[in-house]
Protein backbone atom coordinates (compact mmCIF):
# COMPACT_ATOMS: atom_id res chain seq x y z
CA UNK A 1 0.00 0.00 0.00
CA UNK A 2 1.63 3.15 -1.11
CA UNK A 3 1.48 6.46 0.87
CA UNK A 4 -1.47 8.15 -0.81
CA UNK A 5 -3.39 4.95 -0.08
CA UNK A 6 -3.02 4.90 3.61
CA UNK A 7 -3.78 8.68 4.00
CA UNK A 8 -7.07 8.55 2.30
CA UNK A 9 -7.52 5.29 4.56
CA UNK A 10 -6.82 7.50 7.49
CA UNK A 11 -9.14 10.36 6.10
CA UNK A 12 -12.11 8.06 5.77
CA UNK A 13 -11.54 6.32 9.34
CA UNK A 14 -11.91 10.53 10.80
CA UNK A 15 -14.17 12.22 8.65
CA UNK A 16 -17.88 11.11 8.33
CA UNK A 17 -19.74 10.44 5.07
CA UNK A 18 -21.98 13.52 4.00
CA UNK A 19 -25.10 11.27 4.80
CA UNK A 20 -23.74 11.16 8.35
CA UNK A 21 -24.28 15.39 8.63
CA UNK A 22 -26.91 16.50 10.26
CA UNK A 23 -27.54 20.41 10.88
CA UNK A 24 -27.86 19.72 14.58
CA UNK A 25 -24.47 18.50 14.74
CA UNK A 26 -23.31 22.52 14.65
CA UNK A 27 -22.36 23.42 18.34
CA UNK A 28 -25.65 24.58 20.44
CA UNK A 29 -24.56 28.24 20.65
CA UNK A 30 -24.11 28.98 16.83
CA UNK A 31 -27.95 28.44 16.93
CA UNK A 32 -28.24 30.59 19.84
CA UNK A 33 -26.53 33.30 18.13
CA UNK A 34 -28.69 33.19 14.99
CA UNK A 35 -32.10 33.32 17.46
CA UNK A 36 -30.68 37.12 18.69
CA UNK A 37 -31.68 38.97 15.75
CA UNK A 38 -35.15 37.20 15.55
CA UNK A 39 -38.75 37.98 16.62
CA UNK A 40 -39.82 36.19 19.79
CA UNK A 41 -42.46 34.00 17.65
CA UNK A 42 -39.94 33.06 14.59
CA UNK A 43 -37.30 32.36 17.94
CA UNK A 44 -40.14 29.90 18.67
CA UNK A 45 -40.78 28.64 15.50
CA UNK A 46 -36.74 27.90 14.77
CA UNK A 47 -36.63 25.85 18.29
CA UNK A 48 -39.40 23.87 17.24
CA UNK A 49 -38.12 23.36 13.59
CA UNK A 50 -34.83 22.64 14.97
CA UNK A 51 -35.75 19.98 17.55
CA UNK A 52 -35.62 16.38 16.37
CA UNK A 53 -39.32 15.18 15.87
CA UNK A 54 -41.51 13.69 18.57
CA UNK A 55 -44.71 12.47 19.09
CA UNK A 56 -44.66 13.98 21.98
CA UNK A 57 -45.58 17.29 20.64
CA UNK A 58 -48.53 16.17 18.30
CA UNK A 59 -51.99 17.47 19.24
CA UNK A 60 -52.64 13.44 19.66
CA UNK A 61 -50.62 12.88 22.25
CA UNK A 62 -50.87 14.43 25.96
CA UNK A 63 -47.16 13.55 26.91
CA UNK A 64 -45.01 16.49 28.61
CA UNK A 65 -42.64 17.54 26.08
CA UNK A 66 -39.25 18.09 26.90
CA UNK A 67 -36.95 20.71 25.18
CA UNK A 68 -33.88 19.31 24.01
CA UNK A 69 -30.76 21.51 24.82
CA UNK A 70 -30.31 22.64 21.61
CA UNK A 71 -34.35 24.15 22.16
CA UNK A 72 -33.15 25.23 25.29
CA UNK A 73 -30.13 27.38 23.83
CA UNK A 74 -32.39 28.50 21.12
CA UNK A 75 -35.06 29.85 23.53
CA UNK A 76 -32.65 31.27 26.27
CA UNK A 77 -32.60 34.87 24.92
CA UNK A 78 -28.84 36.83 25.91
CA UNK A 79 -31.24 40.45 26.28
CA UNK A 80 -34.79 38.86 27.23
CA UNK A 81 -34.87 35.54 28.68
CA UNK A 82 -38.92 35.40 29.96
CA UNK A 83 -41.33 34.45 27.48
CA UNK A 84 -44.53 35.83 29.90
CA UNK A 85 -45.70 38.08 26.25
CA UNK A 86 -46.16 36.18 23.06
CA UNK A 87 -47.00 38.27 19.94
CA UNK A 88 -47.36 36.47 16.58
CA UNK A 89 -48.00 40.56 15.08
CA UNK A 90 -44.14 40.63 15.44
CA UNK A 91 -43.24 38.14 12.37
CA UNK A 92 -44.54 38.94 8.73
CA UNK A 93 -48.15 38.05 8.35
CA UNK A 94 -47.20 35.36 5.47
CA UNK A 95 -45.87 33.78 7.61
CA UNK A 96 -48.06 33.83 10.57
CA UNK A 97 -51.21 32.55 8.19
CA UNK A 98 -49.37 29.23 7.67
CA UNK A 99 -49.10 28.18 11.25
CA UNK A 100 -50.44 25.20 12.29
CA UNK A 101 -52.33 24.17 15.67
CA UNK A 102 -49.63 21.92 15.58
CA UNK A 103 -47.12 24.75 15.23
CA UNK A 104 -48.89 27.02 18.05
CA UNK A 105 -49.04 23.56 20.46
CA UNK A 106 -45.46 22.79 19.84
CA UNK A 107 -44.59 26.81 20.44
CA UNK A 108 -46.96 27.08 23.47
CA UNK A 109 -45.34 23.71 24.80
CA UNK A 110 -41.53 24.29 24.50
CA UNK A 111 -42.31 27.26 26.32
CA UNK A 112 -43.85 26.06 28.97
CA UNK A 113 -46.92 28.66 28.83
CA UNK A 114 -49.16 26.98 31.22
CA UNK A 115 -46.94 28.56 34.09
CA UNK A 116 -45.09 31.14 32.19
CA UNK A 117 -47.13 33.01 29.59
CA UNK A 118 -48.94 36.19 30.51
CA UNK A 119 -50.03 37.65 27.27
CA UNK A 120 -50.81 36.04 23.97
CA UNK A 121 -51.53 37.65 20.94
CA UNK A 122 -52.64 35.46 17.90
CA UNK A 123 -52.39 38.15 15.04
CA UNK A 124 -52.54 37.18 11.98
CA UNK A 125 -52.82 33.23 13.01
CA UNK A 126 -56.18 32.81 10.39
CA UNK A 127 -55.24 29.19 9.77
CA UNK A 128 -55.88 27.49 13.11
CA UNK A 129 -59.29 26.74 14.65
CA UNK A 130 -57.85 26.73 18.42
CA UNK A 131 -56.91 23.05 19.29
CA UNK A 132 -53.41 24.41 18.99
CA UNK A 133 -54.33 26.58 22.69
CA UNK A 134 -54.58 23.16 24.59
CA UNK A 135 -51.49 23.66 26.94
CA UNK A 136 -53.13 27.07 28.54
CA UNK A 137 -56.32 24.60 29.65
CA UNK A 138 -56.03 25.78 33.23
CA UNK A 139 -53.89 28.71 33.27
CA UNK A 140 -53.83 30.74 36.79
CA UNK A 141 -51.17 33.41 35.35
CA UNK A 142 -52.38 34.06 31.71
CA UNK A 143 -53.67 38.18 32.11
CA UNK A 144 -54.53 39.06 28.24
CA UNK A 145 -55.39 36.81 25.26
CA UNK A 146 -56.52 38.74 21.89
CA UNK A 147 -58.28 36.15 19.88
CA UNK A 148 -59.62 38.75 17.29
CA UNK A 149 -56.53 37.35 15.01
CA UNK A 150 -55.42 41.27 13.77
CA UNK A 151 -53.52 44.00 15.29
CA UNK A 152 -54.78 46.61 17.59
CA UNK A 153 -55.72 48.78 14.34
CA UNK A 154 -56.68 46.42 11.89
CA UNK A 155 -60.09 46.40 10.74
CA UNK A 156 -62.07 42.78 12.35
CA UNK A 157 -63.20 41.93 9.13
CA UNK A 158 -61.53 38.99 7.55
CA UNK A 159 -61.56 37.51 4.63
CA UNK A 160 -61.85 34.04 3.69
CA UNK A 161 -63.71 34.07 7.00
CA UNK A 162 -61.19 32.37 9.82
CA UNK A 163 -61.13 28.82 11.18
CA UNK A 164 -61.16 29.59 14.89
CA UNK A 165 -63.65 28.07 16.34
CA UNK A 166 -65.90 28.73 18.80
CA UNK A 167 -66.51 24.69 20.18
CA UNK A 168 -63.12 24.08 19.95
CA UNK A 169 -61.63 27.53 22.16
CA UNK A 170 -64.40 28.52 25.11
CA UNK A 171 -64.26 25.53 26.75
CA UNK A 172 -60.33 26.36 27.00
CA UNK A 173 -61.05 29.93 27.76
CA UNK A 174 -63.30 28.37 30.57
CA UNK A 175 -60.94 26.99 32.15
CA UNK A 176 -58.77 29.78 32.83
CA UNK A 177 -61.84 32.04 34.10
CA UNK A 178 -62.08 29.42 36.91
CA UNK A 179 -61.75 31.12 40.59
CA UNK A 180 -57.81 30.97 40.91
CA UNK A 181 -57.64 32.39 37.35
CA UNK A 182 -55.47 35.73 36.75
CA UNK A 183 -56.97 36.87 33.17
CA UNK A 184 -58.23 40.37 33.04
CA UNK A 185 -58.50 41.22 28.92
CA UNK A 186 -59.84 39.55 26.04
CA UNK A 187 -60.34 39.99 22.34
CA UNK A 188 -62.83 37.86 21.02
CA UNK A 189 -62.91 37.39 17.35
CA UNK A 190 -65.59 39.01 15.44
CA UNK A 191 -67.47 36.32 13.81
CA UNK A 192 -68.00 34.91 17.22
CA UNK A 193 -69.69 37.96 18.15
CA UNK A 194 -71.78 37.91 14.88
CA UNK A 195 -72.85 33.97 15.56
CA UNK A 196 -73.27 34.43 19.37
CA UNK A 197 -74.06 30.99 19.99
CA UNK A 198 -75.33 30.14 22.97
CA UNK A 199 -71.67 29.15 24.67
CA UNK A 200 -70.62 32.83 24.30
CA UNK A 201 -73.50 34.06 26.78
CA UNK A 202 -72.20 31.54 29.23
CA UNK A 203 -68.58 32.64 28.57
CA UNK A 204 -69.02 36.08 28.44
CA UNK A 205 -71.03 35.29 32.35
CA UNK A 206 -68.39 33.38 33.91
CA UNK A 207 -65.72 36.05 33.24
CA UNK A 208 -68.35 39.09 34.29
CA UNK A 209 -68.67 36.97 37.65
CA UNK A 210 -64.74 36.91 37.90
CA UNK A 211 -64.55 40.78 36.99
CA UNK A 212 -67.03 41.14 39.52
CA UNK A 213 -65.22 39.69 42.23
CA UNK A 214 -62.07 41.87 41.97
CA UNK A 215 -64.31 45.16 42.90
CA UNK A 216 -62.10 47.16 40.40
CA UNK A 217 -62.48 50.66 41.11
CA UNK A 218 -62.83 53.73 38.38
CA UNK A 219 -59.60 55.92 38.38
CA UNK A 220 -61.18 58.97 38.75
CA UNK A 221 -64.14 58.67 41.59
CA UNK A 222 -62.57 55.57 43.11
CA UNK A 223 -65.84 54.12 43.14
CA UNK A 224 -66.07 50.15 42.34
CA UNK A 225 -67.23 49.79 38.12
CA UNK A 226 -69.22 47.41 39.07
CA UNK A 227 -71.78 48.73 41.14
CA UNK A 228 -72.53 50.74 37.94
CA UNK A 229 -72.60 48.47 34.82
CA UNK A 230 -71.49 44.99 33.19
CA UNK A 231 -68.23 43.83 32.27
CA UNK A 232 -69.15 43.40 28.48
CA UNK A 233 -71.44 45.91 28.11
CA UNK A 234 -74.30 43.11 29.19
CA UNK A 235 -73.38 39.95 27.67
CA UNK A 236 -76.63 39.27 26.29
CA UNK A 237 -78.14 42.06 25.20
CA UNK A 238 -78.24 42.85 21.05
CA UNK A 239 -76.41 46.07 21.14
CA UNK A 240 -73.31 46.44 19.20
CA UNK A 241 -71.06 46.34 22.30
CA UNK A 242 -71.73 42.49 22.26
CA UNK A 243 -68.25 40.77 23.30
CA UNK A 244 -66.55 43.78 23.61
CA UNK A 245 -65.09 44.08 26.96
CA UNK A 246 -65.96 47.65 29.28
CA UNK A 247 -64.53 49.91 32.03
CA UNK A 248 -61.02 49.84 30.68
CA UNK A 249 -58.94 51.67 28.33
CA UNK A 250 -56.96 48.81 25.79
CA UNK A 251 -53.62 50.38 26.17
CA UNK A 252 -53.15 51.75 29.59
CA UNK A 253 -55.67 49.17 30.95
CA UNK A 254 -56.66 51.56 33.58
CA UNK A 255 -60.57 51.21 34.81
CA UNK A 256 -63.48 53.74 34.39
CA UNK A 257 -66.96 53.23 35.92
CA UNK A 258 -69.86 53.64 33.30
CA UNK A 259 -70.59 57.48 34.32
CA UNK A 260 -67.08 58.15 34.31
CA UNK A 261 -66.90 56.59 31.05
CA UNK A 262 -69.70 58.28 29.22
CA UNK A 263 -70.09 61.50 30.86
CA UNK A 264 -69.81 64.53 28.43
CA UNK A 265 -67.98 66.68 30.45
CA UNK A 266 -65.20 64.55 31.25
CA UNK A 267 -65.54 61.76 28.20
CA UNK A 268 -62.65 60.00 29.62
CA UNK A 269 -63.08 56.68 27.71
CA UNK A 270 -64.65 56.35 24.29
CA UNK A 271 -65.33 53.73 21.71
CA UNK A 272 -63.26 53.83 18.29
CA UNK A 273 -66.09 52.06 15.33
CA UNK A 274 -62.95 51.16 13.51
CA UNK A 275 -61.03 49.25 15.33
CA UNK A 276 -63.86 48.60 18.36
CA UNK A 277 -61.45 49.47 21.09
CA UNK A 278 -61.86 51.55 24.17
CA UNK A 279 -59.44 54.20 24.94
CA UNK A 280 -58.56 56.83 27.52
CA UNK A 281 -57.96 60.43 26.31
CA UNK A 282 -54.37 60.67 27.72
CA UNK A 283 -53.31 57.33 25.87
CA UNK A 284 -54.99 57.94 22.18
CA UNK A 285 -57.23 60.59 21.28
CA UNK A 286 -61.00 59.66 19.83
CA UNK A 287 -62.68 61.87 16.98
CA UNK A 288 -66.25 62.51 16.11
CA UNK A 289 -68.02 62.21 13.04
CA UNK A 290 -70.97 64.21 12.79
CA UNK A 291 -72.30 62.90 9.31
CA UNK A 292 -72.20 59.07 10.17
CA UNK A 293 -71.86 59.12 14.03
CA UNK A 294 -68.98 57.28 13.76
CA UNK A 295 -66.09 57.51 16.29
CA UNK A 296 -62.38 57.11 14.89
CA UNK A 297 -59.71 56.99 17.03
CA UNK A 298 -56.12 58.86 16.06
CA UNK A 299 -54.71 55.53 14.74
CA UNK A 300 -57.37 54.59 12.46
CA UNK A 301 -58.24 57.88 10.70
CA UNK A 302 -58.39 61.80 11.76
CA UNK A 303 -61.82 64.02 11.09
CA UNK A 304 -61.90 67.35 9.76
CA UNK A 305 -63.91 70.32 9.10
CA UNK A 306 -66.14 71.03 6.68
CA UNK A 307 -65.30 74.67 4.81
CA UNK A 308 -68.85 75.37 4.19
CA UNK A 309 -71.05 74.02 7.03
CA UNK A 310 -68.35 73.65 9.59
CA UNK A 311 -69.33 69.87 10.59
CA UNK A 312 -66.45 67.58 11.41
CA UNK A 313 -66.34 64.58 8.87
CA UNK A 314 -64.50 61.16 8.83
CA UNK A 315 -62.27 59.79 5.68
CA UNK A 316 -65.60 58.19 4.58
CA UNK A 317 -67.58 60.76 4.25
CA UNK A 318 -65.44 63.51 2.64
CA UNK A 319 -66.34 65.17 -0.70
CA UNK A 320 -64.62 65.07 -3.60
CA UNK A 321 -63.66 68.95 -4.12
CA UNK A 322 -60.88 70.52 -5.83
CA UNK A 323 -60.69 73.49 -4.06
CA UNK A 324 -58.02 75.19 -2.26
CA UNK A 325 -59.78 76.88 0.18
CA UNK A 326 -60.19 74.12 2.27
CA UNK A 327 -61.74 70.13 2.79
CA UNK A 328 -65.32 69.92 2.27
CA UNK A 329 -67.81 67.04 3.62
CA UNK A 330 -69.65 65.08 0.98
CA UNK A 331 -72.90 66.89 1.46
CA UNK A 332 -71.38 70.20 0.42
CA UNK A 333 -69.39 68.60 -2.12
CA UNK A 334 -71.41 65.60 -3.36
CA UNK A 335 -69.81 64.88 -6.44
CA UNK A 336 -66.36 66.23 -7.90
CA UNK A 337 -66.19 69.36 -9.95
CA UNK A 338 -63.87 72.75 -9.47
CA UNK A 339 -64.49 75.62 -7.76
CA UNK A 340 -64.97 79.43 -8.61
CA UNK A 341 -61.42 80.06 -7.83
CA UNK A 342 -59.69 76.87 -9.78
CA UNK A 343 -61.36 77.73 -12.78
CA UNK A 344 -60.13 81.26 -12.73
CA UNK A 345 -56.87 80.45 -12.06
CA UNK A 346 -57.14 77.92 -14.50
CA UNK A 347 -58.01 80.17 -17.14
CA UNK A 348 -55.73 83.11 -16.07
CA UNK A 349 -52.79 79.90 -16.53
CA UNK A 350 -54.16 79.52 -20.13
CA UNK A 351 -54.15 82.94 -21.17
CA UNK A 352 -50.31 83.69 -19.46
CA UNK A 353 -49.68 80.32 -21.85
CA UNK A 354 -51.23 81.98 -24.67
CA UNK A 355 -49.33 85.43 -24.64
CA UNK A 356 -46.03 83.21 -23.70
CA UNK A 357 -46.81 81.08 -27.20
CA UNK A 358 -47.33 84.13 -28.47
CA UNK A 359 -44.27 86.14 -27.36
CA UNK A 360 -42.09 82.80 -28.45
CA UNK A 361 -42.96 83.20 -32.12
CA UNK A 362 -42.06 86.73 -32.34
CA UNK A 363 -39.10 86.09 -31.27
CA UNK A 364 -38.45 83.35 -33.39
CA UNK A 365 -39.10 85.51 -36.66
CA UNK A 366 -36.90 88.00 -35.28
CA UNK A 367 -34.17 85.96 -35.18
CA UNK A 368 -34.95 84.46 -38.18
CA UNK A 369 -35.03 87.72 -39.95
CA UNK A 370 -31.55 88.85 -38.11
CA UNK A 371 -30.35 85.61 -39.23
CA UNK A 372 -31.13 86.67 -43.08
CA UNK A 373 -29.86 89.90 -42.90
CA UNK A 374 -26.29 88.73 -41.62
CA UNK A 375 -26.02 86.20 -44.22
CA UNK A 376 -27.42 88.99 -46.96
CA UNK A 377 -24.19 91.04 -45.96
CA UNK A 378 -21.66 88.04 -45.48
CA UNK A 379 -22.49 87.99 -49.67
Amino acid sequence: MDSTTTWNSKRRRVVSSPQDLHITDLPDGIFADVAKYLAKPSIACFAVAMTAPSESSQLSNDAQVSPSSLCKAILTLKEDGSWDVLDFGDIEKSLAAKLSDDDVYSILMHIDAINILKKLKLTGCVNITGEGLAPLNGSVVLKEIDLSLVGQHESQDIEPEPKISEEVVLPILNSIVGENGSLEFIRLPKVWRERRIPQMDQFIESFNRLETSRNHKCTLCNVVCREKSNGFHDGLNTDRFYGLQNFSCNICRRFFCYVCETEEEVGCLVNCDKCEGDYCIDCLPVSYCDKCDNRVCSKCGTTESCTDCGVSFCGDCAGKFDCRSGPHCNGCAPGYRECKRTIQENNVLKLENAQLREEIEELRKRLQHTTSDHMYLEK
